[in-house]
């Protein structure tokens, strides 16, 4: 009896030894590379689809050292900015063949730990979405791994890879916008969550106010947590604090979604709010707010193809990218007219 007469037990191996070739040489052959010449190509592709063979991904991988798996750590997948991104890279990497294994940290640096550790066997790299401010275990671990990474904001003490928003734009083109509609008592509520992007934030918000000439007033600004109740408990603090503001710049359209809130039930009508992410719930809330966009699409896909480019070629020379916001109004009911 043929050993080959049951199809789902046959191999690159089996396949090699019919040839009288290597399994490096059938491996070529099925991912189409040129280093073998076209008549070994043809002689592999034509046993292969007489025997119906269909490659196992991860025998695949082994043979060529790569698993076509991509590790992705996120920080909170209850913000709809990380879910956007995670579908954005999902999509990307999936037109590249790649799978894609995902670790939401809930903000936890022993997560983010646990992850890299389990990731350095079982993936080809990994997109760290992280604010670059990491403890001595993580940069230990950092050093350790071999397989590319790419971050989405530059590591202390590490010259890496990284695609990254440019947070201090954002802060300065929602507060120019909302200084060019008249406005110059102007609030800003942070979020102490993310230390490193809400400080980029609010050094944009405070070139905007001294560009054009608007003394910056500390008892005008306040940080929260970051949720939409945060934010509604903020704005509640920060409004009852400063009778006199007139429009209010949140870190992003989670908080924002949350001081509306607030403005709306206690029906405060001389204030002004404007968010950053431009996510997608906001277009279906009762009071619409105008919004700095964060281009996710663009930020998503490079990344994914920083890292799939930096495994497949084995480049070393680390790539720095900084993609831009830009400013979308929506004309909402709280926004500015």
């Amino acid at each position: 009896m043929n050993k080959l007469s049951n199809k789902s037990k046959i191999t690159i191996d089996e396949i090699a030894r019919m040839l009288k070739i290597s399994t490096g040489t059938v491996s070529r052959a099925l991912n189409n590379r040129s280093e073998i010449s076209t008549e070994t190509k043809n002689r592999v592709l034509k046993l292969v689809n007489k025997l119906n063979f269909k490659p196992n991904r991860n025998a695949r991988g082994l043979s060529m050292g790569k698993n076509h798996i991509i590790g992705v750590i996120v920080l909170d997948l209850n913000n709809p900015f990380y879910t956007e991104l995670v579908s954005v890279i999902e999509n990307s990497a999936y037109e590249k063949k790649y799978d894609v294994i995902l670790v939401n940290t809930n903000y936890k640096q022993e997560k983010e730990l646990s992850a890299l550790e389990n990731f350095r066997t079982r993936v080809d790299g990994i997109i760290f979405c992280t604010e670059g401010i990491i403890d001595n275990a993580i940069k230990k671990e950092l050093k350790q791994i071999e397989i590319p990474i790419v971050f989405t904001n530059p590591v202390t003490g590490f010259n890496c890879d990284y695609v990254m928003i440019d947070n201090e734009e954002i802060g300065y083109l929602a507060t120019k916008y909302l200084i060019n509609k008249g406005y110059s008592n102007i609030g800003y509520i942070g979020n102490k969550s993310v230390p490193r992007t809400n400080k980029a934030e609010f050094f944009g918000y405070r070139k905007a106010l001294n560009e054009y000439g608007i003394e910056f007033n500390e008892q005008f600004v306040i940080d929260c947590a970051g949720s939409s109740k945060d934010g509604y408990i903020a704005a509640k603090e920060l409004i009852n604090r400063r009778k006199d503001i007139t429009a209010i710049f949140c870190y992003n359209d989670i908080i924002a979604i949350g001081t509306t809130k607030f403005i709306n039930e206690f029906n405060i009508k001389n204030i002004s709010i404007i968010g950053a992410g431009n996510i997608n719930i906001i277009h279906y809330l009762l009071y619409e707010f105008p919004t700095v966009t964060l281009p996710i699409q663009e930020l998503g896909t490079t990344l994914t193809e920083v890292l799939i480019n930096k495994i497949e070629n084995k480049i070393k020379e680390p790539k720095h990218i900084v993609v831009k916001p830009y400013f979308v109004d929506t004309n909402g009911t709280n926004g500015i007219k």
